[in-house]
């Protein structure tokens, strides 16, 4: 349960914890620091300079319907993520 997300269909978690997408890190904010570039590979590029130990913050709402398919792709399947 710590480390999963709790959605209406269950838990979900990393396929594996010794290999987490930059995606388990990041938070919500309107006012984000990182975008997920479809042009570069989905990878994450800076908006603005990232102060050392600043978290790491996307906007939710920007995320386009690819992105969702992308990332429900990489979702465990059902009870594959159990609570401790």
């Amino acid at each position: 349960q710590r480390y999963c997300v709790k959605t209406a269909g269950g838990y979900h978690c990393p396929l594996s914890f010794h290999r987490m997408s930059m995606g388990w890190f990041t938070n919500h904010s309107a006012t984000p620091n990182v975008r997920c570039e479809p042009s570069l590979n989905w990878n994450y590029v800076a908006v603005r300079d990232i102060a050392a130990g600043e978290e790491i913050l996307i906007d939710y709402a920007a995320l386009t319907q690819e992105e969702a398919e992308l990332s429900e792709s990489f979702r465990p399947a059902p009870g594959a993520c159990t609570p401790a």
